[in-house]
């Protein structure tokens, strides 16, 4: 079924991108599109049960085009960018529906693509930028609520950059494309790209765009060519090496150094890994929930030998006793569709950390665990 049209005040063109960001963060998709021949920003929002509504038009620039969604000041939702003749320029949502008036972005000449993300892993948005002179990397500045220049890539020529963890480490790096092919720039824990090979492209001629199309977690490419045809390019980056070792996809070191964690006790581990990771519920520790660990429960109660290396393994709902409770809930749990164990879960849950502080009341102690 199609909606009713909307009028939008001009006429299209080739040069008209769309895009369907959340703007008023309602949960439904709006519309918001850039032309390049009149220079504007048209943002419809979106009335509910498939109707837009032409809310307002925003002045860009010349030769406005490149639009792209995201909340570059971490407020009120998706802001809007778009390069022009001579600058990037940046719409900040308001939060009621509406954008601020455009705030343009000089970046020395003419801006050939750009792509945003937080490559320093600072939690604040940083903007890449190609112009003819190279890559220039700009940060968000609250304060001055604009972006200014950290670092320059000279005589490096883009027709396109892409932004986009190519290498599964928590942090977006830079892919750039010329016309003759395209190489990633990977983030370090600090911001910088190193630069990689180059890859050629042949025939392409469209813009490249991501996708896990092999379905390893990690984004690969394609794209359309001159003979009719799709390339795609799959990604063999390896993963880091690095310690990861409270599974949030960023390397310790990183988390250290940007002050997502904390090393209280200086032993260069993240403080939260010093606590062992286990299921709850998975009494015997071999990586499984079953009938053994039922087993294993009873035989603990009435027949005491070995004692257990991960005790709240066994308080499988968390009241602080290892009680005859205990296996009955499991096999409630296993055999009649009763509530699973207790954070952090049977073994079909992500491994994780006793929920009770280290010392108190319902800590029983987790020394050892070989299954996470």
């Amino acid at each position: 079924m199609r909606a009713d049209p909307i009028a939008l005040g001009f006429r299209p063109s080739e040069l008209t991108r769309f895009l369907a960001p959340d703007v008023y963060l309602d949960g439904r998709a709006d519309v918001a599109l850039v032309d390049g021949v009149s220079g504007r920003i048209s943002v419809l929002l979106n009335g509910g049960r498939g109707r837009l509504e032409a809310v307002a038009q925003y002045a860009a620039g010349p030769s406005a085009s490149g639009l792209v969604a995201a909340d570059v000041d971490g407020e009120n939702g998706p802001d809007l960018l778009a390069a022009t003749s001579s600058d990037i320029v940046v719409l900040l949502n308001t939060g009621s529906g509406t954008f601020e008036e455009a705030e343009g972005i000089a970046l020395g000449g003419p801006p050939k693509s750009f792509a945003v993300g937080d490559f320093d892993g600072d939690g604040d948005s940083n903007l890449a930028a190609a112009n003819y002179g190279g890559i220039a990397v700009l940060r968000w500045a609250s304060r001055d609520r604009t972006f200014t220049a950290t670092e320059k890539y000279d005589g490096i020529v883009a027709s396109q950059l892409l932004a986009g963890d190519f290498n599964a480490d928590g942090y977006p790096d830079l892919l750039v494309r010329s016309q003759e092919g395209f190489f990633v720039g990977l983030t370090g824990c600090e911001g910088g790209f190193d630069f990689g090979p180059f890859f050629p492209t042949g025939t392409v001629r469209s813009r490249l765009v991501d996708g896990d199309f092999d379905r390893d977690g990690l984004p690969d490419l394609a794209a359309a060519t001159s003979a009719g045809t799709v390339a795609l390019y799959l990604n063999r980056t390896p993963p880091p090496r690095s310690r990861d070792c409270n599974h949030n996809r960023i390397p310790d070191e990183c988390d250290l150094a940007s002050g997502l964690a904390e090393d209280a006790d200086g032993d260069g581990l993240v403080d939260e890994c010093d606590v062992t990771r286990f299921h709850r519920g998975d009494v015997n520790t071999d990586g499984n929930s079953d009938i053994s660990d039922v087993l294993y429960l009873f035989g603990f109660l009435f027949r005491p030998g070995n004692m257990p290396t991960c005790m709240d393994a066994l308080d499988t709902d968390n009241d602080g006793a290892i009680d005859i409770s205990d296996p009955i809930s499991l096999l409630n749990f296993l055999f009649r569709g009763g509530p699973p164990p207790a954070e952090p879960g049977p073994a079909t849950e992500p491994c994780g950390t006793d929920p009770d502080p280290r010392g108190g009341p319902g800590d029983l102690g987790c020394e050892a665990y070989g299954s996470c």
